[in-house]
């Protein structure tokens, strides 16, 4: 299931976003943002 919005497509995590999460959970700015919370 997909939550559609004008800007945003919410869906559920996939095996191939691994790549692009491992960067997120690795960027100061982005961790920083999140308040200390990361992708595990």
């Amino acid at each position: 299931m997909n939550i559609v919005g004008e800007k945003i497509t919410l869906r559920a995590i996939e095996r191939g976003d691994s790549e692009i999460m491992y960067k997120w959970s690795n960027d100061p700015g982005i961790t920083k943002m999140l308040g200390g919370w990361h992708f595990s």
